[in-house]
């Protein structure tokens, strides 16, 4: 028999429901599954309680209306213990094995079900109440509906607009593809989850380029624990409201990450550099089913992932800018998945011109249709590239495995002349065959090499050319390879793998990137064509310069086609070097790079990598890379060279060639920090008889400099046996480096005390016995000589040829005589007055610069011809300044010996006897 809906009035049933539950929950072994109780509190269905902690709500499942819209759980479900079954409370306490008999109980226990009774009229103006305030409600919603959808039909145009505002400015649909945005939000089992934007959401994020491109609402940071910073303003976003009918478009507030505090920083993703970009393509377009027979990957690879662009979209829109639209949303997302920072579209007219029809149909919704389109595609091409890596990671593990059994299994080198290194085992003679973990550690030690020797071009092994043949079984790479060292031929790299993909390439690169390379290529190659073809021939005396452009052309093309294949060939054995690297660090040659120029290249003047290399020449330019792989956010790249550049005398330094590119120092953060110091703790103090002048940082470095060549000059002028007065003077000369003295002398021109030295450094040395000082002092001295304003100077006090002390010393023995002063000299009828300066002069000139010492060496000077007394006399006389000193001067024995010689000398000039 079919039961009746029955209605129960709680409120004339709670006296005995609570009866009954104090009845039977007073223990806890009562108490059902999942269903705390403590406070022995009972509410009815309607009183809407789930509020204190303990309480309990009772609910009758037969009637689920009276539950005031809770979900009726059956059995005691609910995990918090605060809604629960009366039927099933019943069935376990008076041990009833099913709900009809729990029913029944129940009206035994509580009283028959109160049946409500309702008349026509009341059920009849109930119907029309509902009906009417149904009525309204549908009204109303279809009004918000409109007005959700005219509010995002408007920001939607302005998306567009300026979408169609980059394509004018700079060709791209978005100014930069650094960061992908994507909302922060939780999942069913309230775990936080990231999920990318997609469509008008991904456009709109896109355009507003944050810094960070998480945006989460206000509920979910809420439920993290994090909070919203004050002032912050929400960013409306858009998203399909499925629930209600029909479909529409619903407006919601995000915040961005950067205004939420609590939330971990943004880490943004590193820069991935051209090459790698390329790389990820061609896993790319491998997973979506594209090979790499024949080269096709290597020769274009933006050309190939454009048409699997076109052909994963609508490519059979009759309209070309819609075609081309859609083509070119898809790839501008997926160069932004492969790591690029920009992209330009391929053709920009038809887009702009169907984007700008498309905006002034007003309600038009083209752009938006096509980022539908897109997102299909894109989640296609992605899932699948995602594949080909988990593919790739799969087999480089493979790899991995079998070469921890036997590393470098495939590696094989035939020395094709003799190499000796540092060491006893270091010697490797021509002709030696090496394979395997022995082959790979005589590379190591020869790039080694080559990058210890770089600068240093007085070393005996510096320049001489190692020559070597090198093959990979498995890759295909086999070849001849010259290494001169200390030229960094091999680049300036971390790996062997990298070294040897520089040597491979190197004389196809050059003949790309220097103008004596590609003169000679375009030559042979037009000669070539012109001796097997007369067309050539007779087209090349009619267009020389068209054929020579043509050729060019085709040996860029082949040059990137060989790149491509070598980068291609040598990941094996770089996936090989790295595992093995990591239980042998010793070997690593990141450790042993050599000191190189680092540039700044900024990105109004070259654009890519090619044109970097164009402008500065593959045989300077050592290694091309992004600021980012530093740890610096900046525009542009940064160049290695081997070689300074030339100055403009300002801090800026400008490429070789016609095309000028100007640029800046590129300092890493240690070198930075010590240019710092160097900058505010090297101080230089010269004081002599006019003063004391003091100088700081680079201007005491070339204070310093230009007194070295000023020792250098005085010794070489001084040759003649004549100096000049002015010049003669004592400098003394201070140089600190912070609270530590590092020099503090008394210095003489021409002694080469200074400038017997090639550097500062070196004549710091010589002077200085804190080492710890000196170890300081030379991190910013080099950073300051490497990017010096002034390399003039550099390179005159590096070029010098040191003199040896043992001819110094030589030079120095003699006297020197005043210069410009010969008229002075004394003589016979020459004035007192005039010769007892001409003496004081050539005091000076010999060194002599206080008193005693000017007083000294007059008297020993006129002591081999004049009596004391006329020495005193005159001293006293012309010099009055030296008369204190003139008595000591004479009492000196020597002098009394000279003065007696001399008198004895004359007498026995005059034929009297003298008394020995």
């Amino acid at each position: 028999m079919a039961r009746t809906k029955k209605e129960r009035d709680w409120n004339y049933y709670k006296p005995f429901l609570q009866e009954y539950c104090l009845g039977n929950l007073s223990y806890s072994n009562k108490i059902p599954p999942h269903a705390a109780y403590y406070q022995r509190k009972f509410f009815a269905p309607g009183e809407n309680v789930n509020r204190g902690t303990g309480s309990i709500t009772l609910f009758d499942p037969s009637n689920p209306r009276e539950g005031n819209q809770y979900t009726m759980w059956k059995d005691w479900s609910d995990p918090q213990g605060k809604a629960g079954d009366i039927y099933a409370l019943i069935m376990k306490n008076e041990h009833i094995q099913t709900r009809w008999e729990a029913y029944d109980r129940c009206e035994d226990l509580f009283g028959p079900a109160k049946h409500v009774v309702r008349t026509q009229a009341i059920r009849k103006r109930n119907r029309a109440m509902r009906y009417k305030k149904k009525e309204s409600t549908f009204k109303l919603t279809n009004e918000q509906i409109a007005l959700e959808n005219a509010k995002c039909r408007e920001q939607r145009r302005k998306i567009e607009a300026q979408v169609i505002q980059n394509l004018k400015e700079n060709g791209c649909l978005f100014r930069s593809l650094n960061h992908i945005p994507c909302q922060v939000g939780h999942d069913r089992k309230g775990e936080l989850v990231y999920h990318q934007m997609t469509c008008a959401n991904y456009m709109h994020a896109m355009i507003l380029n944050q810094d960070d491109p998480r945006y989460i609402s206000e509920r979910d940071a809420k439920k993290e624990g994090w909070r919203i910073r004050d002032g912050a303003k929400p960013v409306t976003f858009e998203y399909l409201d499925t629930k209600s009918s029909p479909y529409h478009l619903m407006r919601w507030q995000l915040y961005n990450g950067a205004d939420v505090i609590g939330m971990p920083p943004y880490k943004a993703r590193p820069m991935t550099p051209e090459k790698d970009v390329l790389d990820n393509i061609r896993v790319m377009l491998r997973g979506n089913g594209i090979t790499d027979d024949n080269s096709v990957l290597f020769d274009d690879p933006m050309g190939q992932l454009r048409e699997l662009a076109s052909e994963s979209t609508w490519h059979e829109a009759k309209v070309l800018g819609q075609r081309t639209l859609e083509r070119e949303l898809v790839m501008t997302q997926l160069m932004q998945q492969c790591g690029a920072s920009q992209y330009k579209l391929a053709d920009v007219r038809p887009v702009l011109e169907h984007l700008e029809r498309d905006f002034e149909r007003k309600g038009s919704q083209n752009l938006f249709k096509s980022g539908y389109r897109m997102d299909l595609a894109v989640r296609g091409i992605t899932g699948k590239y995602t594949d080909q890596l988990l593919r790739d990671t799969l087999e480089q593990t493979r790899v991995f495995q079998a070469a921890e059994k036997a590393p470098f299994k495939e590696l094989r080198v035939y020395m094709a002349t003799d190499f000796k290194a540092p060491g006893e085992d270091g010697f490797i003679p021509k002709g030696a065959a090496l394979e395997g973990e022995r082959a790979y550690k005589a590379l190591t030690a020869i790039f080694r090499e080559d990058m210890k020797l770089f600068g240093r071009s007085d070393a005996p092994a510096f320049g001489r050319e190692v020559s070597l043949y090198i093959k990979l079984r498995n890759d295909g790479i086999k070849g001849r390879i010259s290494l001169p060292l200390g030229r960094l031929a091999g680049g300036n790299c971390g790996t062997v793998s990298e070294s040897i993909s520089e040597l491979l390439l190197k004389p196809d690169r050059d003949k790309v990137f220097t103008e004596a390379g590609r003169e000679t290529a375009v030559g042979e190659r037009v000669r070539l064509q012109m001796f097997n073809s007369p067309e050539y021939r007779k087209t090349y005396e009619e267009n020389p310069k068209l054929c020579e452009e043509q050729a060019i052309s085709e040996i860029e093309k082949e040059f990137i086609v060989k790149e491509a294949v070598v980068l291609k060939k040598m990941e094996s054995f770089a996936a090989e070097e790295s595992q093995y690297m990591q239980h042998h660090p010793e070997l690593a040659l990141g450790k042993h790079r050599a000191d190189t120029y680092l540039y700044q290249v900024p990105g109004k003047y070259c654009q890519d990598e090619k044109e970097v290399l164009r402008a500065f020449g593959s045989d300077l330019v050592v290694n091309i890379r992004r600021p980012d792989f530093y740890g610096k956010e900046m525009d542009g790249y940064v160049i290695e060279t081997r070689g300074a550049l030339m100055s403009d005398g300002q801090g800026h330094f400008l490429s070789p060639g016609h095309n000028e590119v100007i640029v800046g120092p590129f300092l890493k953060e240690n070198e930075a920090r010590k240019l710092q110091d160097f900058e505010s703790k090297f101080e230089l103090s010269i004081t002599d008889t006019t003063g004391e002048e003091r100088y700081k940082g680079e201007t005491a470095r070339q204070c310093l400099s230009y007194l070295m060549m000023d020792d250098r000059d005085m010794y070489e002028r001084q040759k003649s046996g004549m100096k000049p007065v002015e010049l003669s003077q004592r400098q003394h000369v201070t140089v600190r480096f912070g609270d530590q003295v590092l020099m503090d002398e008394d210095v003489y021109l021409g002694q080469l005390a200074m400038g017997n030295y090639t550097s500062v450094y070196d004549m710091l040395e010589a002077h200085c016995k804190d080492r710890q000082s000196l170890r300081d002092l030379y991190g910013g001295l080099h950073v300051n000589e490497k990017y010096t304003v002034n390399p003039e100077l550099l390179d005159i006090v590096q070029s010098y040829q040191q003199v040896p002390q043992e001819l110094i010393d030589q030079d120095l023995e003699r006297e020197f005589l005043p210069e410009g002063m010969e008229s002075s000299r004394p003589r016979v009828g020459q004035k007192a007055s005039v010769a007892m300066q001409w003496y004081k002069a050539k005091a000076l000139v010999n060194y002599c610069h206080t008193e005693r010492e000017i007083t000294d060496h007059i008297v020993a000077d006129m002591a081999r011809k004049y009596k004391a007394e006329t020495i005193e006399r005159v001293i006293k006389t012309h010099l009055p300044e030296l008369k204190n000193c003139v008595h000591q001067s004479l009492e000196r024995p020597e002098i009394q010996k000279t003065i007696k010689e001399n008198r004895e000398r004359n007498a026995m000039r005059l034929g009297k006897v003298v008394n020995r």
